[in-house]
């Protein structure tokens, strides 16, 4: 669809303001264009609207269950509005359904460990931070983004 792809370009231009316009003249077109719905959430996200968010990527993946992304971003969306246990729930999802090597599979497991180390679950943070250094996450990264979520704890 022409608003998707004109709505990916201003997201690309920093102008996740705009995609959204464009986003919505899609939906209005097709209410059940899935890439409308995830890539709106997507600019929600980058605007700081993780509760916009978190609805047009619930409507995502109502439309296409087995979109991986929308699975991953919607996790994202729950850890930002402080939801552990549903943000895990997502990146478990997600990580299943990415193939080992992909880069997102490992991004899903780093933030599983995010996760874990918000609700204090230090054994499965570590589990999860190992795989996700195994499958080509940097460590350093990673481990700086667990020790500022240790710090406000």
């Amino acid at each position: 669809d022409a608003f998707i792809g004109r709505g990916i370009a201003y997201r690309a231009l920093g102008r996740a303001d705009r995609a959204i316009k464009d986003y919505d003249e899609a939906i209005g077109l097709n209410p059940r264009l899935a890439g409308a719905y995830f890539n709106r959430g997507v600019a929600q996200q980058e605007l700081g609207d993780s509760q916009e968010a978190m609805q047009d990527f619930d409507a995502a993946i109502r439309l296409d269950p087995q979109n991986a992304d929308a699975y991953l971003s919607r996790g994202n969306a729950f850890l930002e509005l402080r939801d552990y246990q549903r943000a895990l729930k997502d990146y478990g999802v997600a990580s299943i359904m990415y193939p080992t090597f992909d880069p997102k599979h490992a991004i899903a497991l780093a933030n599983r460990a995010i996760a874990f180390t918000h609700l204090g679950e230090d054994a499965k943070a570590w589990e999860a931070y190992g795989r996700a250094v195994l499958l080509g996450y940097d460590r350093a990264l990673l481990q700086q983004a667990i020790d500022d979520t240790e710090s406000k704890r």
